[in-house]
């Protein structure tokens, strides 16, 4: 065997190789997809429209199987919104923080605010860490709601001082339609589009592999019938020496 034809048997199997590991990891994908890219969402939920003076609440949602700790934050308007309690921070500064562990299922946040100046109130929400109950990260999902408030609440209807803090919250009854971002929703998108373009490289890496072998095999078939004919040609060349001498 010729220097030349151990290094094809090699780069062949090299090439068989590539084609085994390819197809390992394209088999491997769909099975941890579900835990590389864990549904994840936030969701707020209140009224989409207040009078000006008047308190409501901000449900903040989230959710997608078992949360088991979260680490976000809401940011407001003051001119628009006071912020009144339902965080995990203090103070009407137009940043609340939204910390907290859960058991199962979500986890919700009741964010009071009351109502200032007529026109449109802007509340989002972004999450620096989401994990589940088995510590595994699930994204960091973010989410908007526009209020309209209707009217400017007067002088001796703006809160000047925090409620007791002993003084429970009022549930959310978290009806209606929860309004997503399109940064969440894009989420989903941009897993579901990963895993398809994943495939679809991987499909493609088999493929050319595939052709490599193909031509490689025609080039090997071609250049063995080369040489059987060059045998051949050599071998009448000598039997028509013999016959003439």
């Amino acid at each position: 065997m010729t220097t030349i034809q151990k290094k094809e048997n090699i780069a062949e199997k090299l090439l068989r190789k590539a084609i085994a590991f390819v197809v390992v990891m394209a088999l491997t994908i769909p099975l941890i997809a579900p835990g590389v890219f864990a549904a994840s969402s936030v969701y707020i939920n209140c009224s989409d429209s207040v009078k000006g003076g008047e308190t409501f609440t901000v449900a903040v949602v989230f959710s997608g199987g078992d949360v088991g700790r979260v680490d976000a934050q809401m940011t407001y308007d003051t001119d628009e919104l006071t912020y009144i309690s339902g965080g995990t921070s203090k103070g009407d500064t137009g940043f609340i923080q939204l910390k907290s562990a859960g058991t199962e299922g979500a986890i919700v946040f009741n964010i009071k605010f009351q109502a200032l100046t007529d026109g449109d109130a802007d509340v989002e929400v972004t999450t620096n860490e989401m994990y589940d109950l088995d510590e595994r990260a699930m994204g960091t999902p973010s989410a908007y709601k526009t209020i309209a408030i209707q009217g400017d609440a007067s002088s001796d209807q703006v809160t000047t001082e925090p409620p007791d803090e002993e003084q429970p919250e009022e549930p959310s009854s978290l009806t209606g339609v929860d309004e997503k971002t399109e940064e969440a929703e894009e989420e989903f998108v941009v897993s579901d589009t990963m895993i398809m373009i994943a495939s679809a490289v991987l499909a493609l890496i088999i493929i050319v592999i595939c052709i490599l072998l193909g031509r490689r095999k025609n080039k090997k078939k071609k250049k063995q019938t080369q040489q059987r004919r060059y045998r051949s040609d050599r071998y009448n060349d000598e039997y028509d020496d013999i016959e003439n001498w």
